[in-house]
């Protein structure tokens, strides 16, 4: 390279860095330097490397004047592949790109290396990063590495050891580091101790859960041959590796680790769940894995079934796949049935359109496997309760279903019939879900006109504005004006809630024959307005109709 091209390229360098690091003033000429030297480190550009540090550059024109280069060198530069707002000083930015002559240069102006040095290198996957690694190391030791002693000896002023190292490159998937770094273990049992150590000497995570949790395919290819059995199933925060790796859904390090002789069985305590338990409970499940889990002897009958969970993306034809398993062979039908409902109650508020066809279908699944048995728990629960509160939070289908497979309408405690149930459940923010739910119990035989505690019927747990749910019970024979607690009517009950009364409500309620000339306690539906809410002047809409209905 020419002279007159050496100065182009580190005029066009530090024209570049100007922009990147501060557009709004040019930079100083020791700054441009060292960006220029930066810049042909990173792109291999050796000859102008070597003649950037042959000697020492004026500043003048007001800059830092003559700058010592160990100090210029010391400073932080930014290279194209580094984040402009953190740079690197020039020996770990010929780390990071594998530039092994720009290191030798390096070194030799008496630079040293850093654990952050070391890192950098081992980033570097090139076929030289290890011979650069060497060098660096080899610098700080003072001499060569010729075995795993040598090796310590290097790492320890870095703060770093040879399971720290080999961690590092395992986390970059540098095989070549790796293999490098077992090869001067003296025996098995050193190497046994590099691949299993962990906590502050090498990483916070073992080996292979960290190998599967970042799915480092070439890094656990190279670690499993090598791995024990112990290290296979070695419980970090109650998960194996397969565990890890199954959950995250990669069906490809699933069955290396199974090849190896991973165990499906080994389960957690006191939960004992094992790894068909975890691939349930995670966010995506696929078939295909919990197929693969099955194949391979995981069992769906171990401790409770793998259907038995709250996760609320478990898709039916897993659970269809498992019920052809024989869950259901267990005494656990109602338990499952109340879970299943419960991914509805408990989740369904997010996304309930989508979400209801799926837990739907499922449901389906569960009672369509022998219908005379479920019908036969169904109609002999004990609890029945418990499973209406469940039901009673889901959508119309679901209640339909369960009627039909033989859950009883009747509930001995009139507090907690069905429709008590129903009429109370929170409407989940969606517009007409109690009226739809309501409208099915009707349908089925449900009583509209049916006593709860106090005397209170289902049209006192008619509120403001529900028109379909209102218009629901009086098509089943309920009475709009029925009393209760020595004549409270449903629009005392309103008048509770708070003193918005639309007008439209109040019309509809008209229209469907609502008595507004009913007293209670000797007072007119007005004047319960103006007491309750401490107002001088009555509500006008409901003033009005009190009084065309009183000179009726």
């Amino acid at each position: 390279m020419s002279r007159q091209d050496w100065r182009k390229m580190c005029r066009n360098a530090a024209r570049a860095y100007r922009h990147y690091t501060n557009p709004a003033r040019a930079l100083p000429r020791a700054e441009r330097l060292q960006q220029a030297l930066a810049f042909a480190i990173e792109r291999h550009h050796n000859v102008v490397v070597a003649q950037l540090l042959s000697g020492r550059f004026q500043g003048g024109g007001g800059d830092e004047g003559a700058l010592p280069w160990e100090e210029l060198l010391e400073r932080a530069a930014v290279a194209p592949s580094f984040n402009r707002q953190s740079g690197q000083p020039p020996l770990n930015v010929a780390a990071r790109s594998g530039n092994e002559r720009a290191t030798v240069m390096l070194l030799e102006k008496g630079l040293s290396v850093t654990s952050t040095t070391v890192k950098l290198a081992i980033q570097n996957t090139t076929r030289t990063a290890y011979t650069l690694l060497l060098r660096l190391l080899e610098h700080t030791a003072g001499g060569q590495i010729r075995d795993a002693s040598s090796l310590e000896q290097a790492l320890s002023p870095l703060y770093l050891s040879t399971s720290s190292l080999f961690f590092l490159a395992a986390e970059s998937e540098n095989i070549e580091v790796m293999r490098e770094v077992l090869a001067l273990q003296p025996d098995e049992g050193a190497v046994a101790r590099v691949l299993g150590a962990s906590g502050a000497t090498a990483h916070p995570t073992p080996l292979l859960h960290m190998a599967c949790s970042n799915r480092l395919r070439r890094t656990l290819e190279f670690v499993l041959p090598l791995a024990s059995t112990a290290l296979l199933d070695q419980d970090w925060g109650s998960e194996t590796p397969l565990m890890v790796a199954a959950t995250s859904g990669d069906l490809c390090m699933t069955k290396q680790l199974l090849d190896r002789g991973a165990s499906v069985t080994w389960s957690t305590l006191p939960s004992g769940e094992a790894v068909l338990h975890k691939v349930a409970k995670s966010d995506h499940p696929t078939l295909e894995m919990v197929e693969l889990l099955v194949e391979r002897g995981a069992d769906p009958l171990a401790r409770t079934p793998p259907v038995d969970v709250q996760g609320e993306l478990l898709k039916p034809a897993i659970v269809n796949f498992l019920l052809n398993r024989g869950v259901l062979d267990r005494d656990s039908r109602l338990h499952l049935l109340a879970l299943v409902l419960s991914w509805m109650s408990e989740h369904g508020i997010r996304d309930y359109q989508s979400l209801q066809t799926s837990v739907l279908a499922i449901l389906r699944l569960l009672l369509a496997r022998d219908p005379a048995e479920w019908k036969r728990l169904l109609q002999g629960t004990t609890d029945p309760e418990s499973i209406w509160r469940l039901a009673a939070c889901n959508s119309a289908a679901f209640i339909r279903l369960l009627v039909e497979h033989g859950l009883p309408l009747v509930n001995p405690a009139p507090s907690k019939s069905p429709l008590f149930l129903v009429l109370q459940a929170p409407a989940a923010g969606l517009p007409g879900k109690k009226a739809a739910n309501a409208r099915v119990l009707l349908e089925l035989g449900a009583d509209a006109n049916e006593a709860w505690t106090a005397g209170i019927r289902p049209i006192h747990a008619v509120e403001k504005g529900e028109k379909e749910l209102l218009d629901a019970l009086l098509a089943h024979g309920a009475d709009i004006n029925a009393t209760y607690g020595e004549g409270r009517t449903l629009l005392h009950r309103q008048i509770d809630a708070g003193p918005q009364l639309p007008r439209r409500w109040l019309e509809h309620l008209k229209a469907k024959g609502f008595d507004f000339s009913l007293r209670w306690r000797d007072q007119s539906y007005s004047e319960y307005w103006q007491q309750r809410h401490r107002s001088g002047s009555p509500l006008a809409d409901l003033h009005n109709l009190v009084h065309e209905s009183t000179a009726l």
